[in-house]
């Protein structure tokens, strides 16, 4: 595959009439997948950062066939409901293939009284639409913003960043 770079519109920009993606969209991340380009972004509500909630993420999906078309999906493909996500949400996903599997990291953020706790949480799926979330995986007592894996094993382990 040769990349060239794209001049021309955006790809994809927020969405006044989805909630979730109302605010911003930002940082995608995009896996070519059989023919697929599939790219996973970050979504916001809104831009009040100064309420505990009026600044939530979510990861929106849209697919294409030549890499510049792209057709989002109306409801967010990874969206806050577990208690580490719960007022700030998930952000900043990462997919990478390992033979069957899809292994998405993202940045799970939690916000109480204006406090931030911000970690990296993992998410798998088999089809990319069903994920089965496993909770917190980055290093324990920091904070951890942003993480990804690298497909091949390294000296027989697999490898994951973070920051």
């Amino acid at each position: 595959m040769k990349l060239k770079r794209y001049r021309g519109n955006l790809i994809i920009s927020k969405n006044p009439h989805n909630h979730w993606e109302a605010g911003s969209v930002l940082n995608p991340n995009v896996l070519y997948d059989n023919g697929i380009f599939r790219m996973i972004y970050r979504a916001t509500n809104d831009i009040d950062t100064n309420t505990d909630g009026g600044y939530v993420s979510s990861i929106g999906y849209a697919e294409s066939r030549d890499g510049i078309h792209f057709t989002r999906f109306p409801t967010p493909l990874i969206a806050p409901d577990q208690p580490y996500e719960l007022n700030g949400g998930c952000e900043d996903g990462r997919v990478t293939k390992i033979d069957d599997t899809y292994f998405l990291y993202y940045t799970a953020c939690r916000v109480i009284n204006g406090n931030w706790s911000v970690r990296i949480a993992l998410a798998t799926s088999k089809d990319f639409k069903k994920w089965k979330k496993h909770g917190i995986v980055g290093p324990q007592h920091t904070k951890s913003k942003a993480a990804c894996l690298f497909p091949e094993k390294i000296n027989g382990k697999y490898t994951m960043l973070y920051n």
